[in-house]
């Protein structure tokens, strides 16, 4: 997968602010497809790159973005619980 083959660039003697801008660009690629598909697999895809392009070459953006989209999976499950409840409720209503 990509976050792989960026890792190995990066052992190999890439320059690390190259690859990171990479990861970058993925993991914002990736938090906008998770943004759209509400799903839990894309948003911690997404937040595997941030976390890999932040931590090869730091950045505002990166932290940034790393904080945005840890927020929506936080709300995305925090929605998915409170489905998960009202159902548990309705069933022990019956």
């Amino acid at each position: 997968d990509a976050l792989t083959a960026l890792q190995a660039a990066a052992a190999a003697g890439d320059s690390a602010p190259n690859v990171a801008l990479v990861a970058l660009s993925l993991g914002q690629t990736a938090y906008r497809a998770a943004n759209s598909s509400k799903a839990r697999a894309d948003y911690e895809r997404a937040i595997r790159l941030l976390e890999f392009s932040d931590k090869t070459n730091g950045s505002d953006e990166a932290k940034f973005l790393l904080g945005v989209t840890s927020l929506s999976l936080g709300q995305s499950l925090l929605t998915e619980a409170q489905g998960l409840a009202r159902g548990n409720a309705g069933q022990k209503a019956q």
